[in-house]
């Protein structure tokens, strides 16, 4: 039994990475995770790719856009990994409910509604970060990059609150709200013209190794649909192996990493500037 990842220099482990470095396989490959602070985060991935790593790293959309550019740019130019900590990206529940709508051809997404609590996630501890998961989670469902972002927020001594507003080129609408201020929501609603996905506990499943999503249908038809699977963060490390394994495969990564930054970017810019902001 050898380690799949050699962790050398990585800033500190989340506790969950740890039991799960053991594996059957006799390949080994250099890896860093870069979780320290945002600022330092695009620099340090510079850094570990030049020298061969692949990157698994703590989302930081506040960040330098243009550093990111550089980050994803490099990556594919030495073949390595740039894979973001977001476990239930990787889970078994969200690949199904993204066959639900993609498996077969003629049922778009016409509507998403996202609202994510800061206290979920103990990773994503702020409201930006927060932000990255719903563009990411987003970007992932709709399979195009936004074309307009309009961004509002709201501080008080309770915290802050963040609502947006995303436009994609198919036609297709979303809403997230994020923040502080509300406790554990972290719920997903799909809508097409003909039938709708819920999923209450997406980011952190209720449990572990058996999870949930509601289909509705029209005229009143709805179904439970029940998904098991190893443990999300599990999921992720698999994920991270595989696109080791096969970099090739890591280029569609590289795309929905760079929309991502584009559109958080956009998303900043409009509470800046309190307007929509364009991305074509």
């Amino acid at each position: 039994m050898k380690r799949l990842i050699d962790w050398k220099g990585s800033d500190p482990l989340p506790d969950w990475i740890v039991p799960a470095m053991v594996g059957k396989s006799d390949d080994v490959f250099p890896a860093a995770f870069i979780g320290g602070e945002p600022v330092d985060r695009g620099r340090r991935a510079l850094e570990e790719i030049e020298s061969g790593r692949h990157v698994l790293f703590l989302p930081s959309p506040t960040t330098d856009l243009k550093r990111w550019v550089s980050v994803i740019a490099l990556s594919r130019e030495h073949g390595t990994v740039l894979l973001d900590l977001c476990p239930w990206l990787h889970h078994p529940r969200t690949a199904r409910i993204y066959s639900h709508w993609h498996a077969e051809p003629g049922r778009p997404i016409v509507r998403a509604t996202l609202a994510l609590s800061a206290d979920v996630l103990s990773q994503f501890p702020d409201v930006s970060a927060c932000c990255w998961a719903c563009v990411r989670l987003l970007r992932i469902f709709f399979r195009e990059r936004p074309s307009e972002i309009y961004a509002t927020e709201t501080r008080s001594e309770k915290g802050t609150q963040l609502s947006a507003v995303l436009r994609f080129p198919s036609g297709g609408h979303a809403s997230f709200d994020v923040g502080d201020v509300t406790s554990g929501r972290q719920w997903l609603e799909l809508a097409g013209e003909r039938t709708s996905t819920v999923c209450d506990d997406l980011f952190a499943p209720l449990e572990r190794t058996r999870s949930r999503f509601f289909v509705h249908e029209i005229a009143g038809v709805a179904s439970r649909e029940v998904v098991e699977g190893e443990p999300q963060e599990r999921c992720l490390l698999n994920s991270f192996v595989a696109l080791a394994q096969e970099p090739k495969l890591a280029e569609s990564i590289r795309r929905q990493l760079l929309d991502t930054h584009l559109a958080c970017d956009a998303l900043t810019t409009s509470l800046k500037t309190k307007s929509p902001v364009s991305l074509t």
